[in-house]
């Protein structure tokens, strides 16, 4: 939403902006610069970058225009999360195993299909589980290793953007 409202602002100002010093609008209207330079860049583009780092981009372009997570998917993983600490509290950490080491195959997550799609997610929440679980690492090295998981995925997903 707020991507269409930025065009829709870019535009209007370039135009109106354009009009007020009394130009021409159609002397902005110039198909062939737009094909020799759209052309160039997405060239350009497809000769310096990895296919894998090109389909994360067009993914990423197309997120743009989705909706991301609201209010019912945060309920959701509260909810979820809670069936989990209530799980802990009465089996201990070690009923928590089998959700995380085969996660597809959890009664637990199989009732959320919307964080069960999202793959980061479940990766990090099930890798996070699984130090737990083995225990023996300090809260502050839980932290650090989190922190570190988390900056790796960023990493890879501001490669798309980079390009």
């Amino acid at each position: 939403m707020f991507a269409i409202i930025g065009l829709v602002i870019v535009f209007g100002s370039v135009i109106s902006g354009y009009v007020l010093h009394h130009g021409e609008l159609l002397v902005l209207y110039q198909p062939t610069e737009y094909l020799i330079i759209g052309g160039a860049s997405l060239g350009i583009l497809f000769v310096a970058t990895p296919l894998s780092v090109i389909k994360r981009l067009f993914s990423q372009l197309l997120g743009i225009f989705s909706s991301g997570p609201g209010k019912k998917e945060y309920l959701e993983l509260l909810i979820m999360m809670y069936e989990f600490f209530v799980l802990s509290k009465q089996s201990g950490l070690m009923g928590l195993e089998s959700h995380f080491e085969q996660p597809e195959n959890s009664e637990i997550l199989k009732k959320y299909p919307t964080f069960m799609k999202n793959h980061h997610a479940l990766d990090f929440m099930s890798d996070t589980m699984k130090v737990i679980i083995m225990g023996g690492v300090p809260a502050h090295d839980l932290d650090d290793l989190m922190e570190a998981d988390i900056d790796a995925h960023h990493h890879e997903v501001n490669q798309a953007p980079a390009a």
